[in-house]
């Protein structure tokens, strides 16, 4: 995530992809529960959170739909999933300073961030369905490109 981020400048940007300021709304909302896991001593519902949000909407999800713009672009969609993953860098900075403050510092120290330059961007409800649309089309394909595949 940090290597995507080479030639970076953080600003704010008005005009995100939908994807974009999806996964900013997920990672808001997962560290908003995890902190307030962490609190509670709920430490095994903290990681089970955390662990679901960055197997199937990071890993499985957003970073494989992400990846041609972050390699193949340089103007504004490139720039804009950069946004999102400085967003996801500082969130997970947060969230992983709990359990993991070595490694958190180390990051720190390698590339710096400021929790305070984040702004909320929010999703509507109508666009966090068409995400859930996305992903449940794309979860189909996949299985069935699977299917024929295993039927050669």
């Amino acid at each position: 995530m940090i290597n995507n981020l080479d030639g970076f400048a953080f600003g704010h940007s008005q005009s995100l992809f939908l994807l974009d300021r999806w996964i900013i709304g997920e990672a808001h909302k997962l560290r908003g529960e995890v902190l307030t896991d962490y609190a509670k001593v709920h430490f095994f519902s903290a990681l089970k959170k955390l662990h679901r949000f960055i197997n199937e909407d990071l890993s499985g999800f957003y970073f494989d739909v992400i990846k041609n713009r972050l390699y193949l672009d340089t103007g504004r969609d490139r720039q804009s999933a950069q946004v999102a993953l400085y967003h996801l860098l500082v969130i997970m900075k947060d969230i992983f300073a709990t359990i993991t403050p070595l490694l958190v510092a180390e990051m720190e120290s390698i590339y710096p961030t400021k929790s305070d330059n984040l702004s909320v961007i929010s999703t509507s409800s109508g666009d966090v369905e068409l995400v859930n649309f996305i992903k449940e089309l794309r979860s189909r394909m996949i299985q069935t490109v699977t299917e024929l595949r295993t039927r050669r």
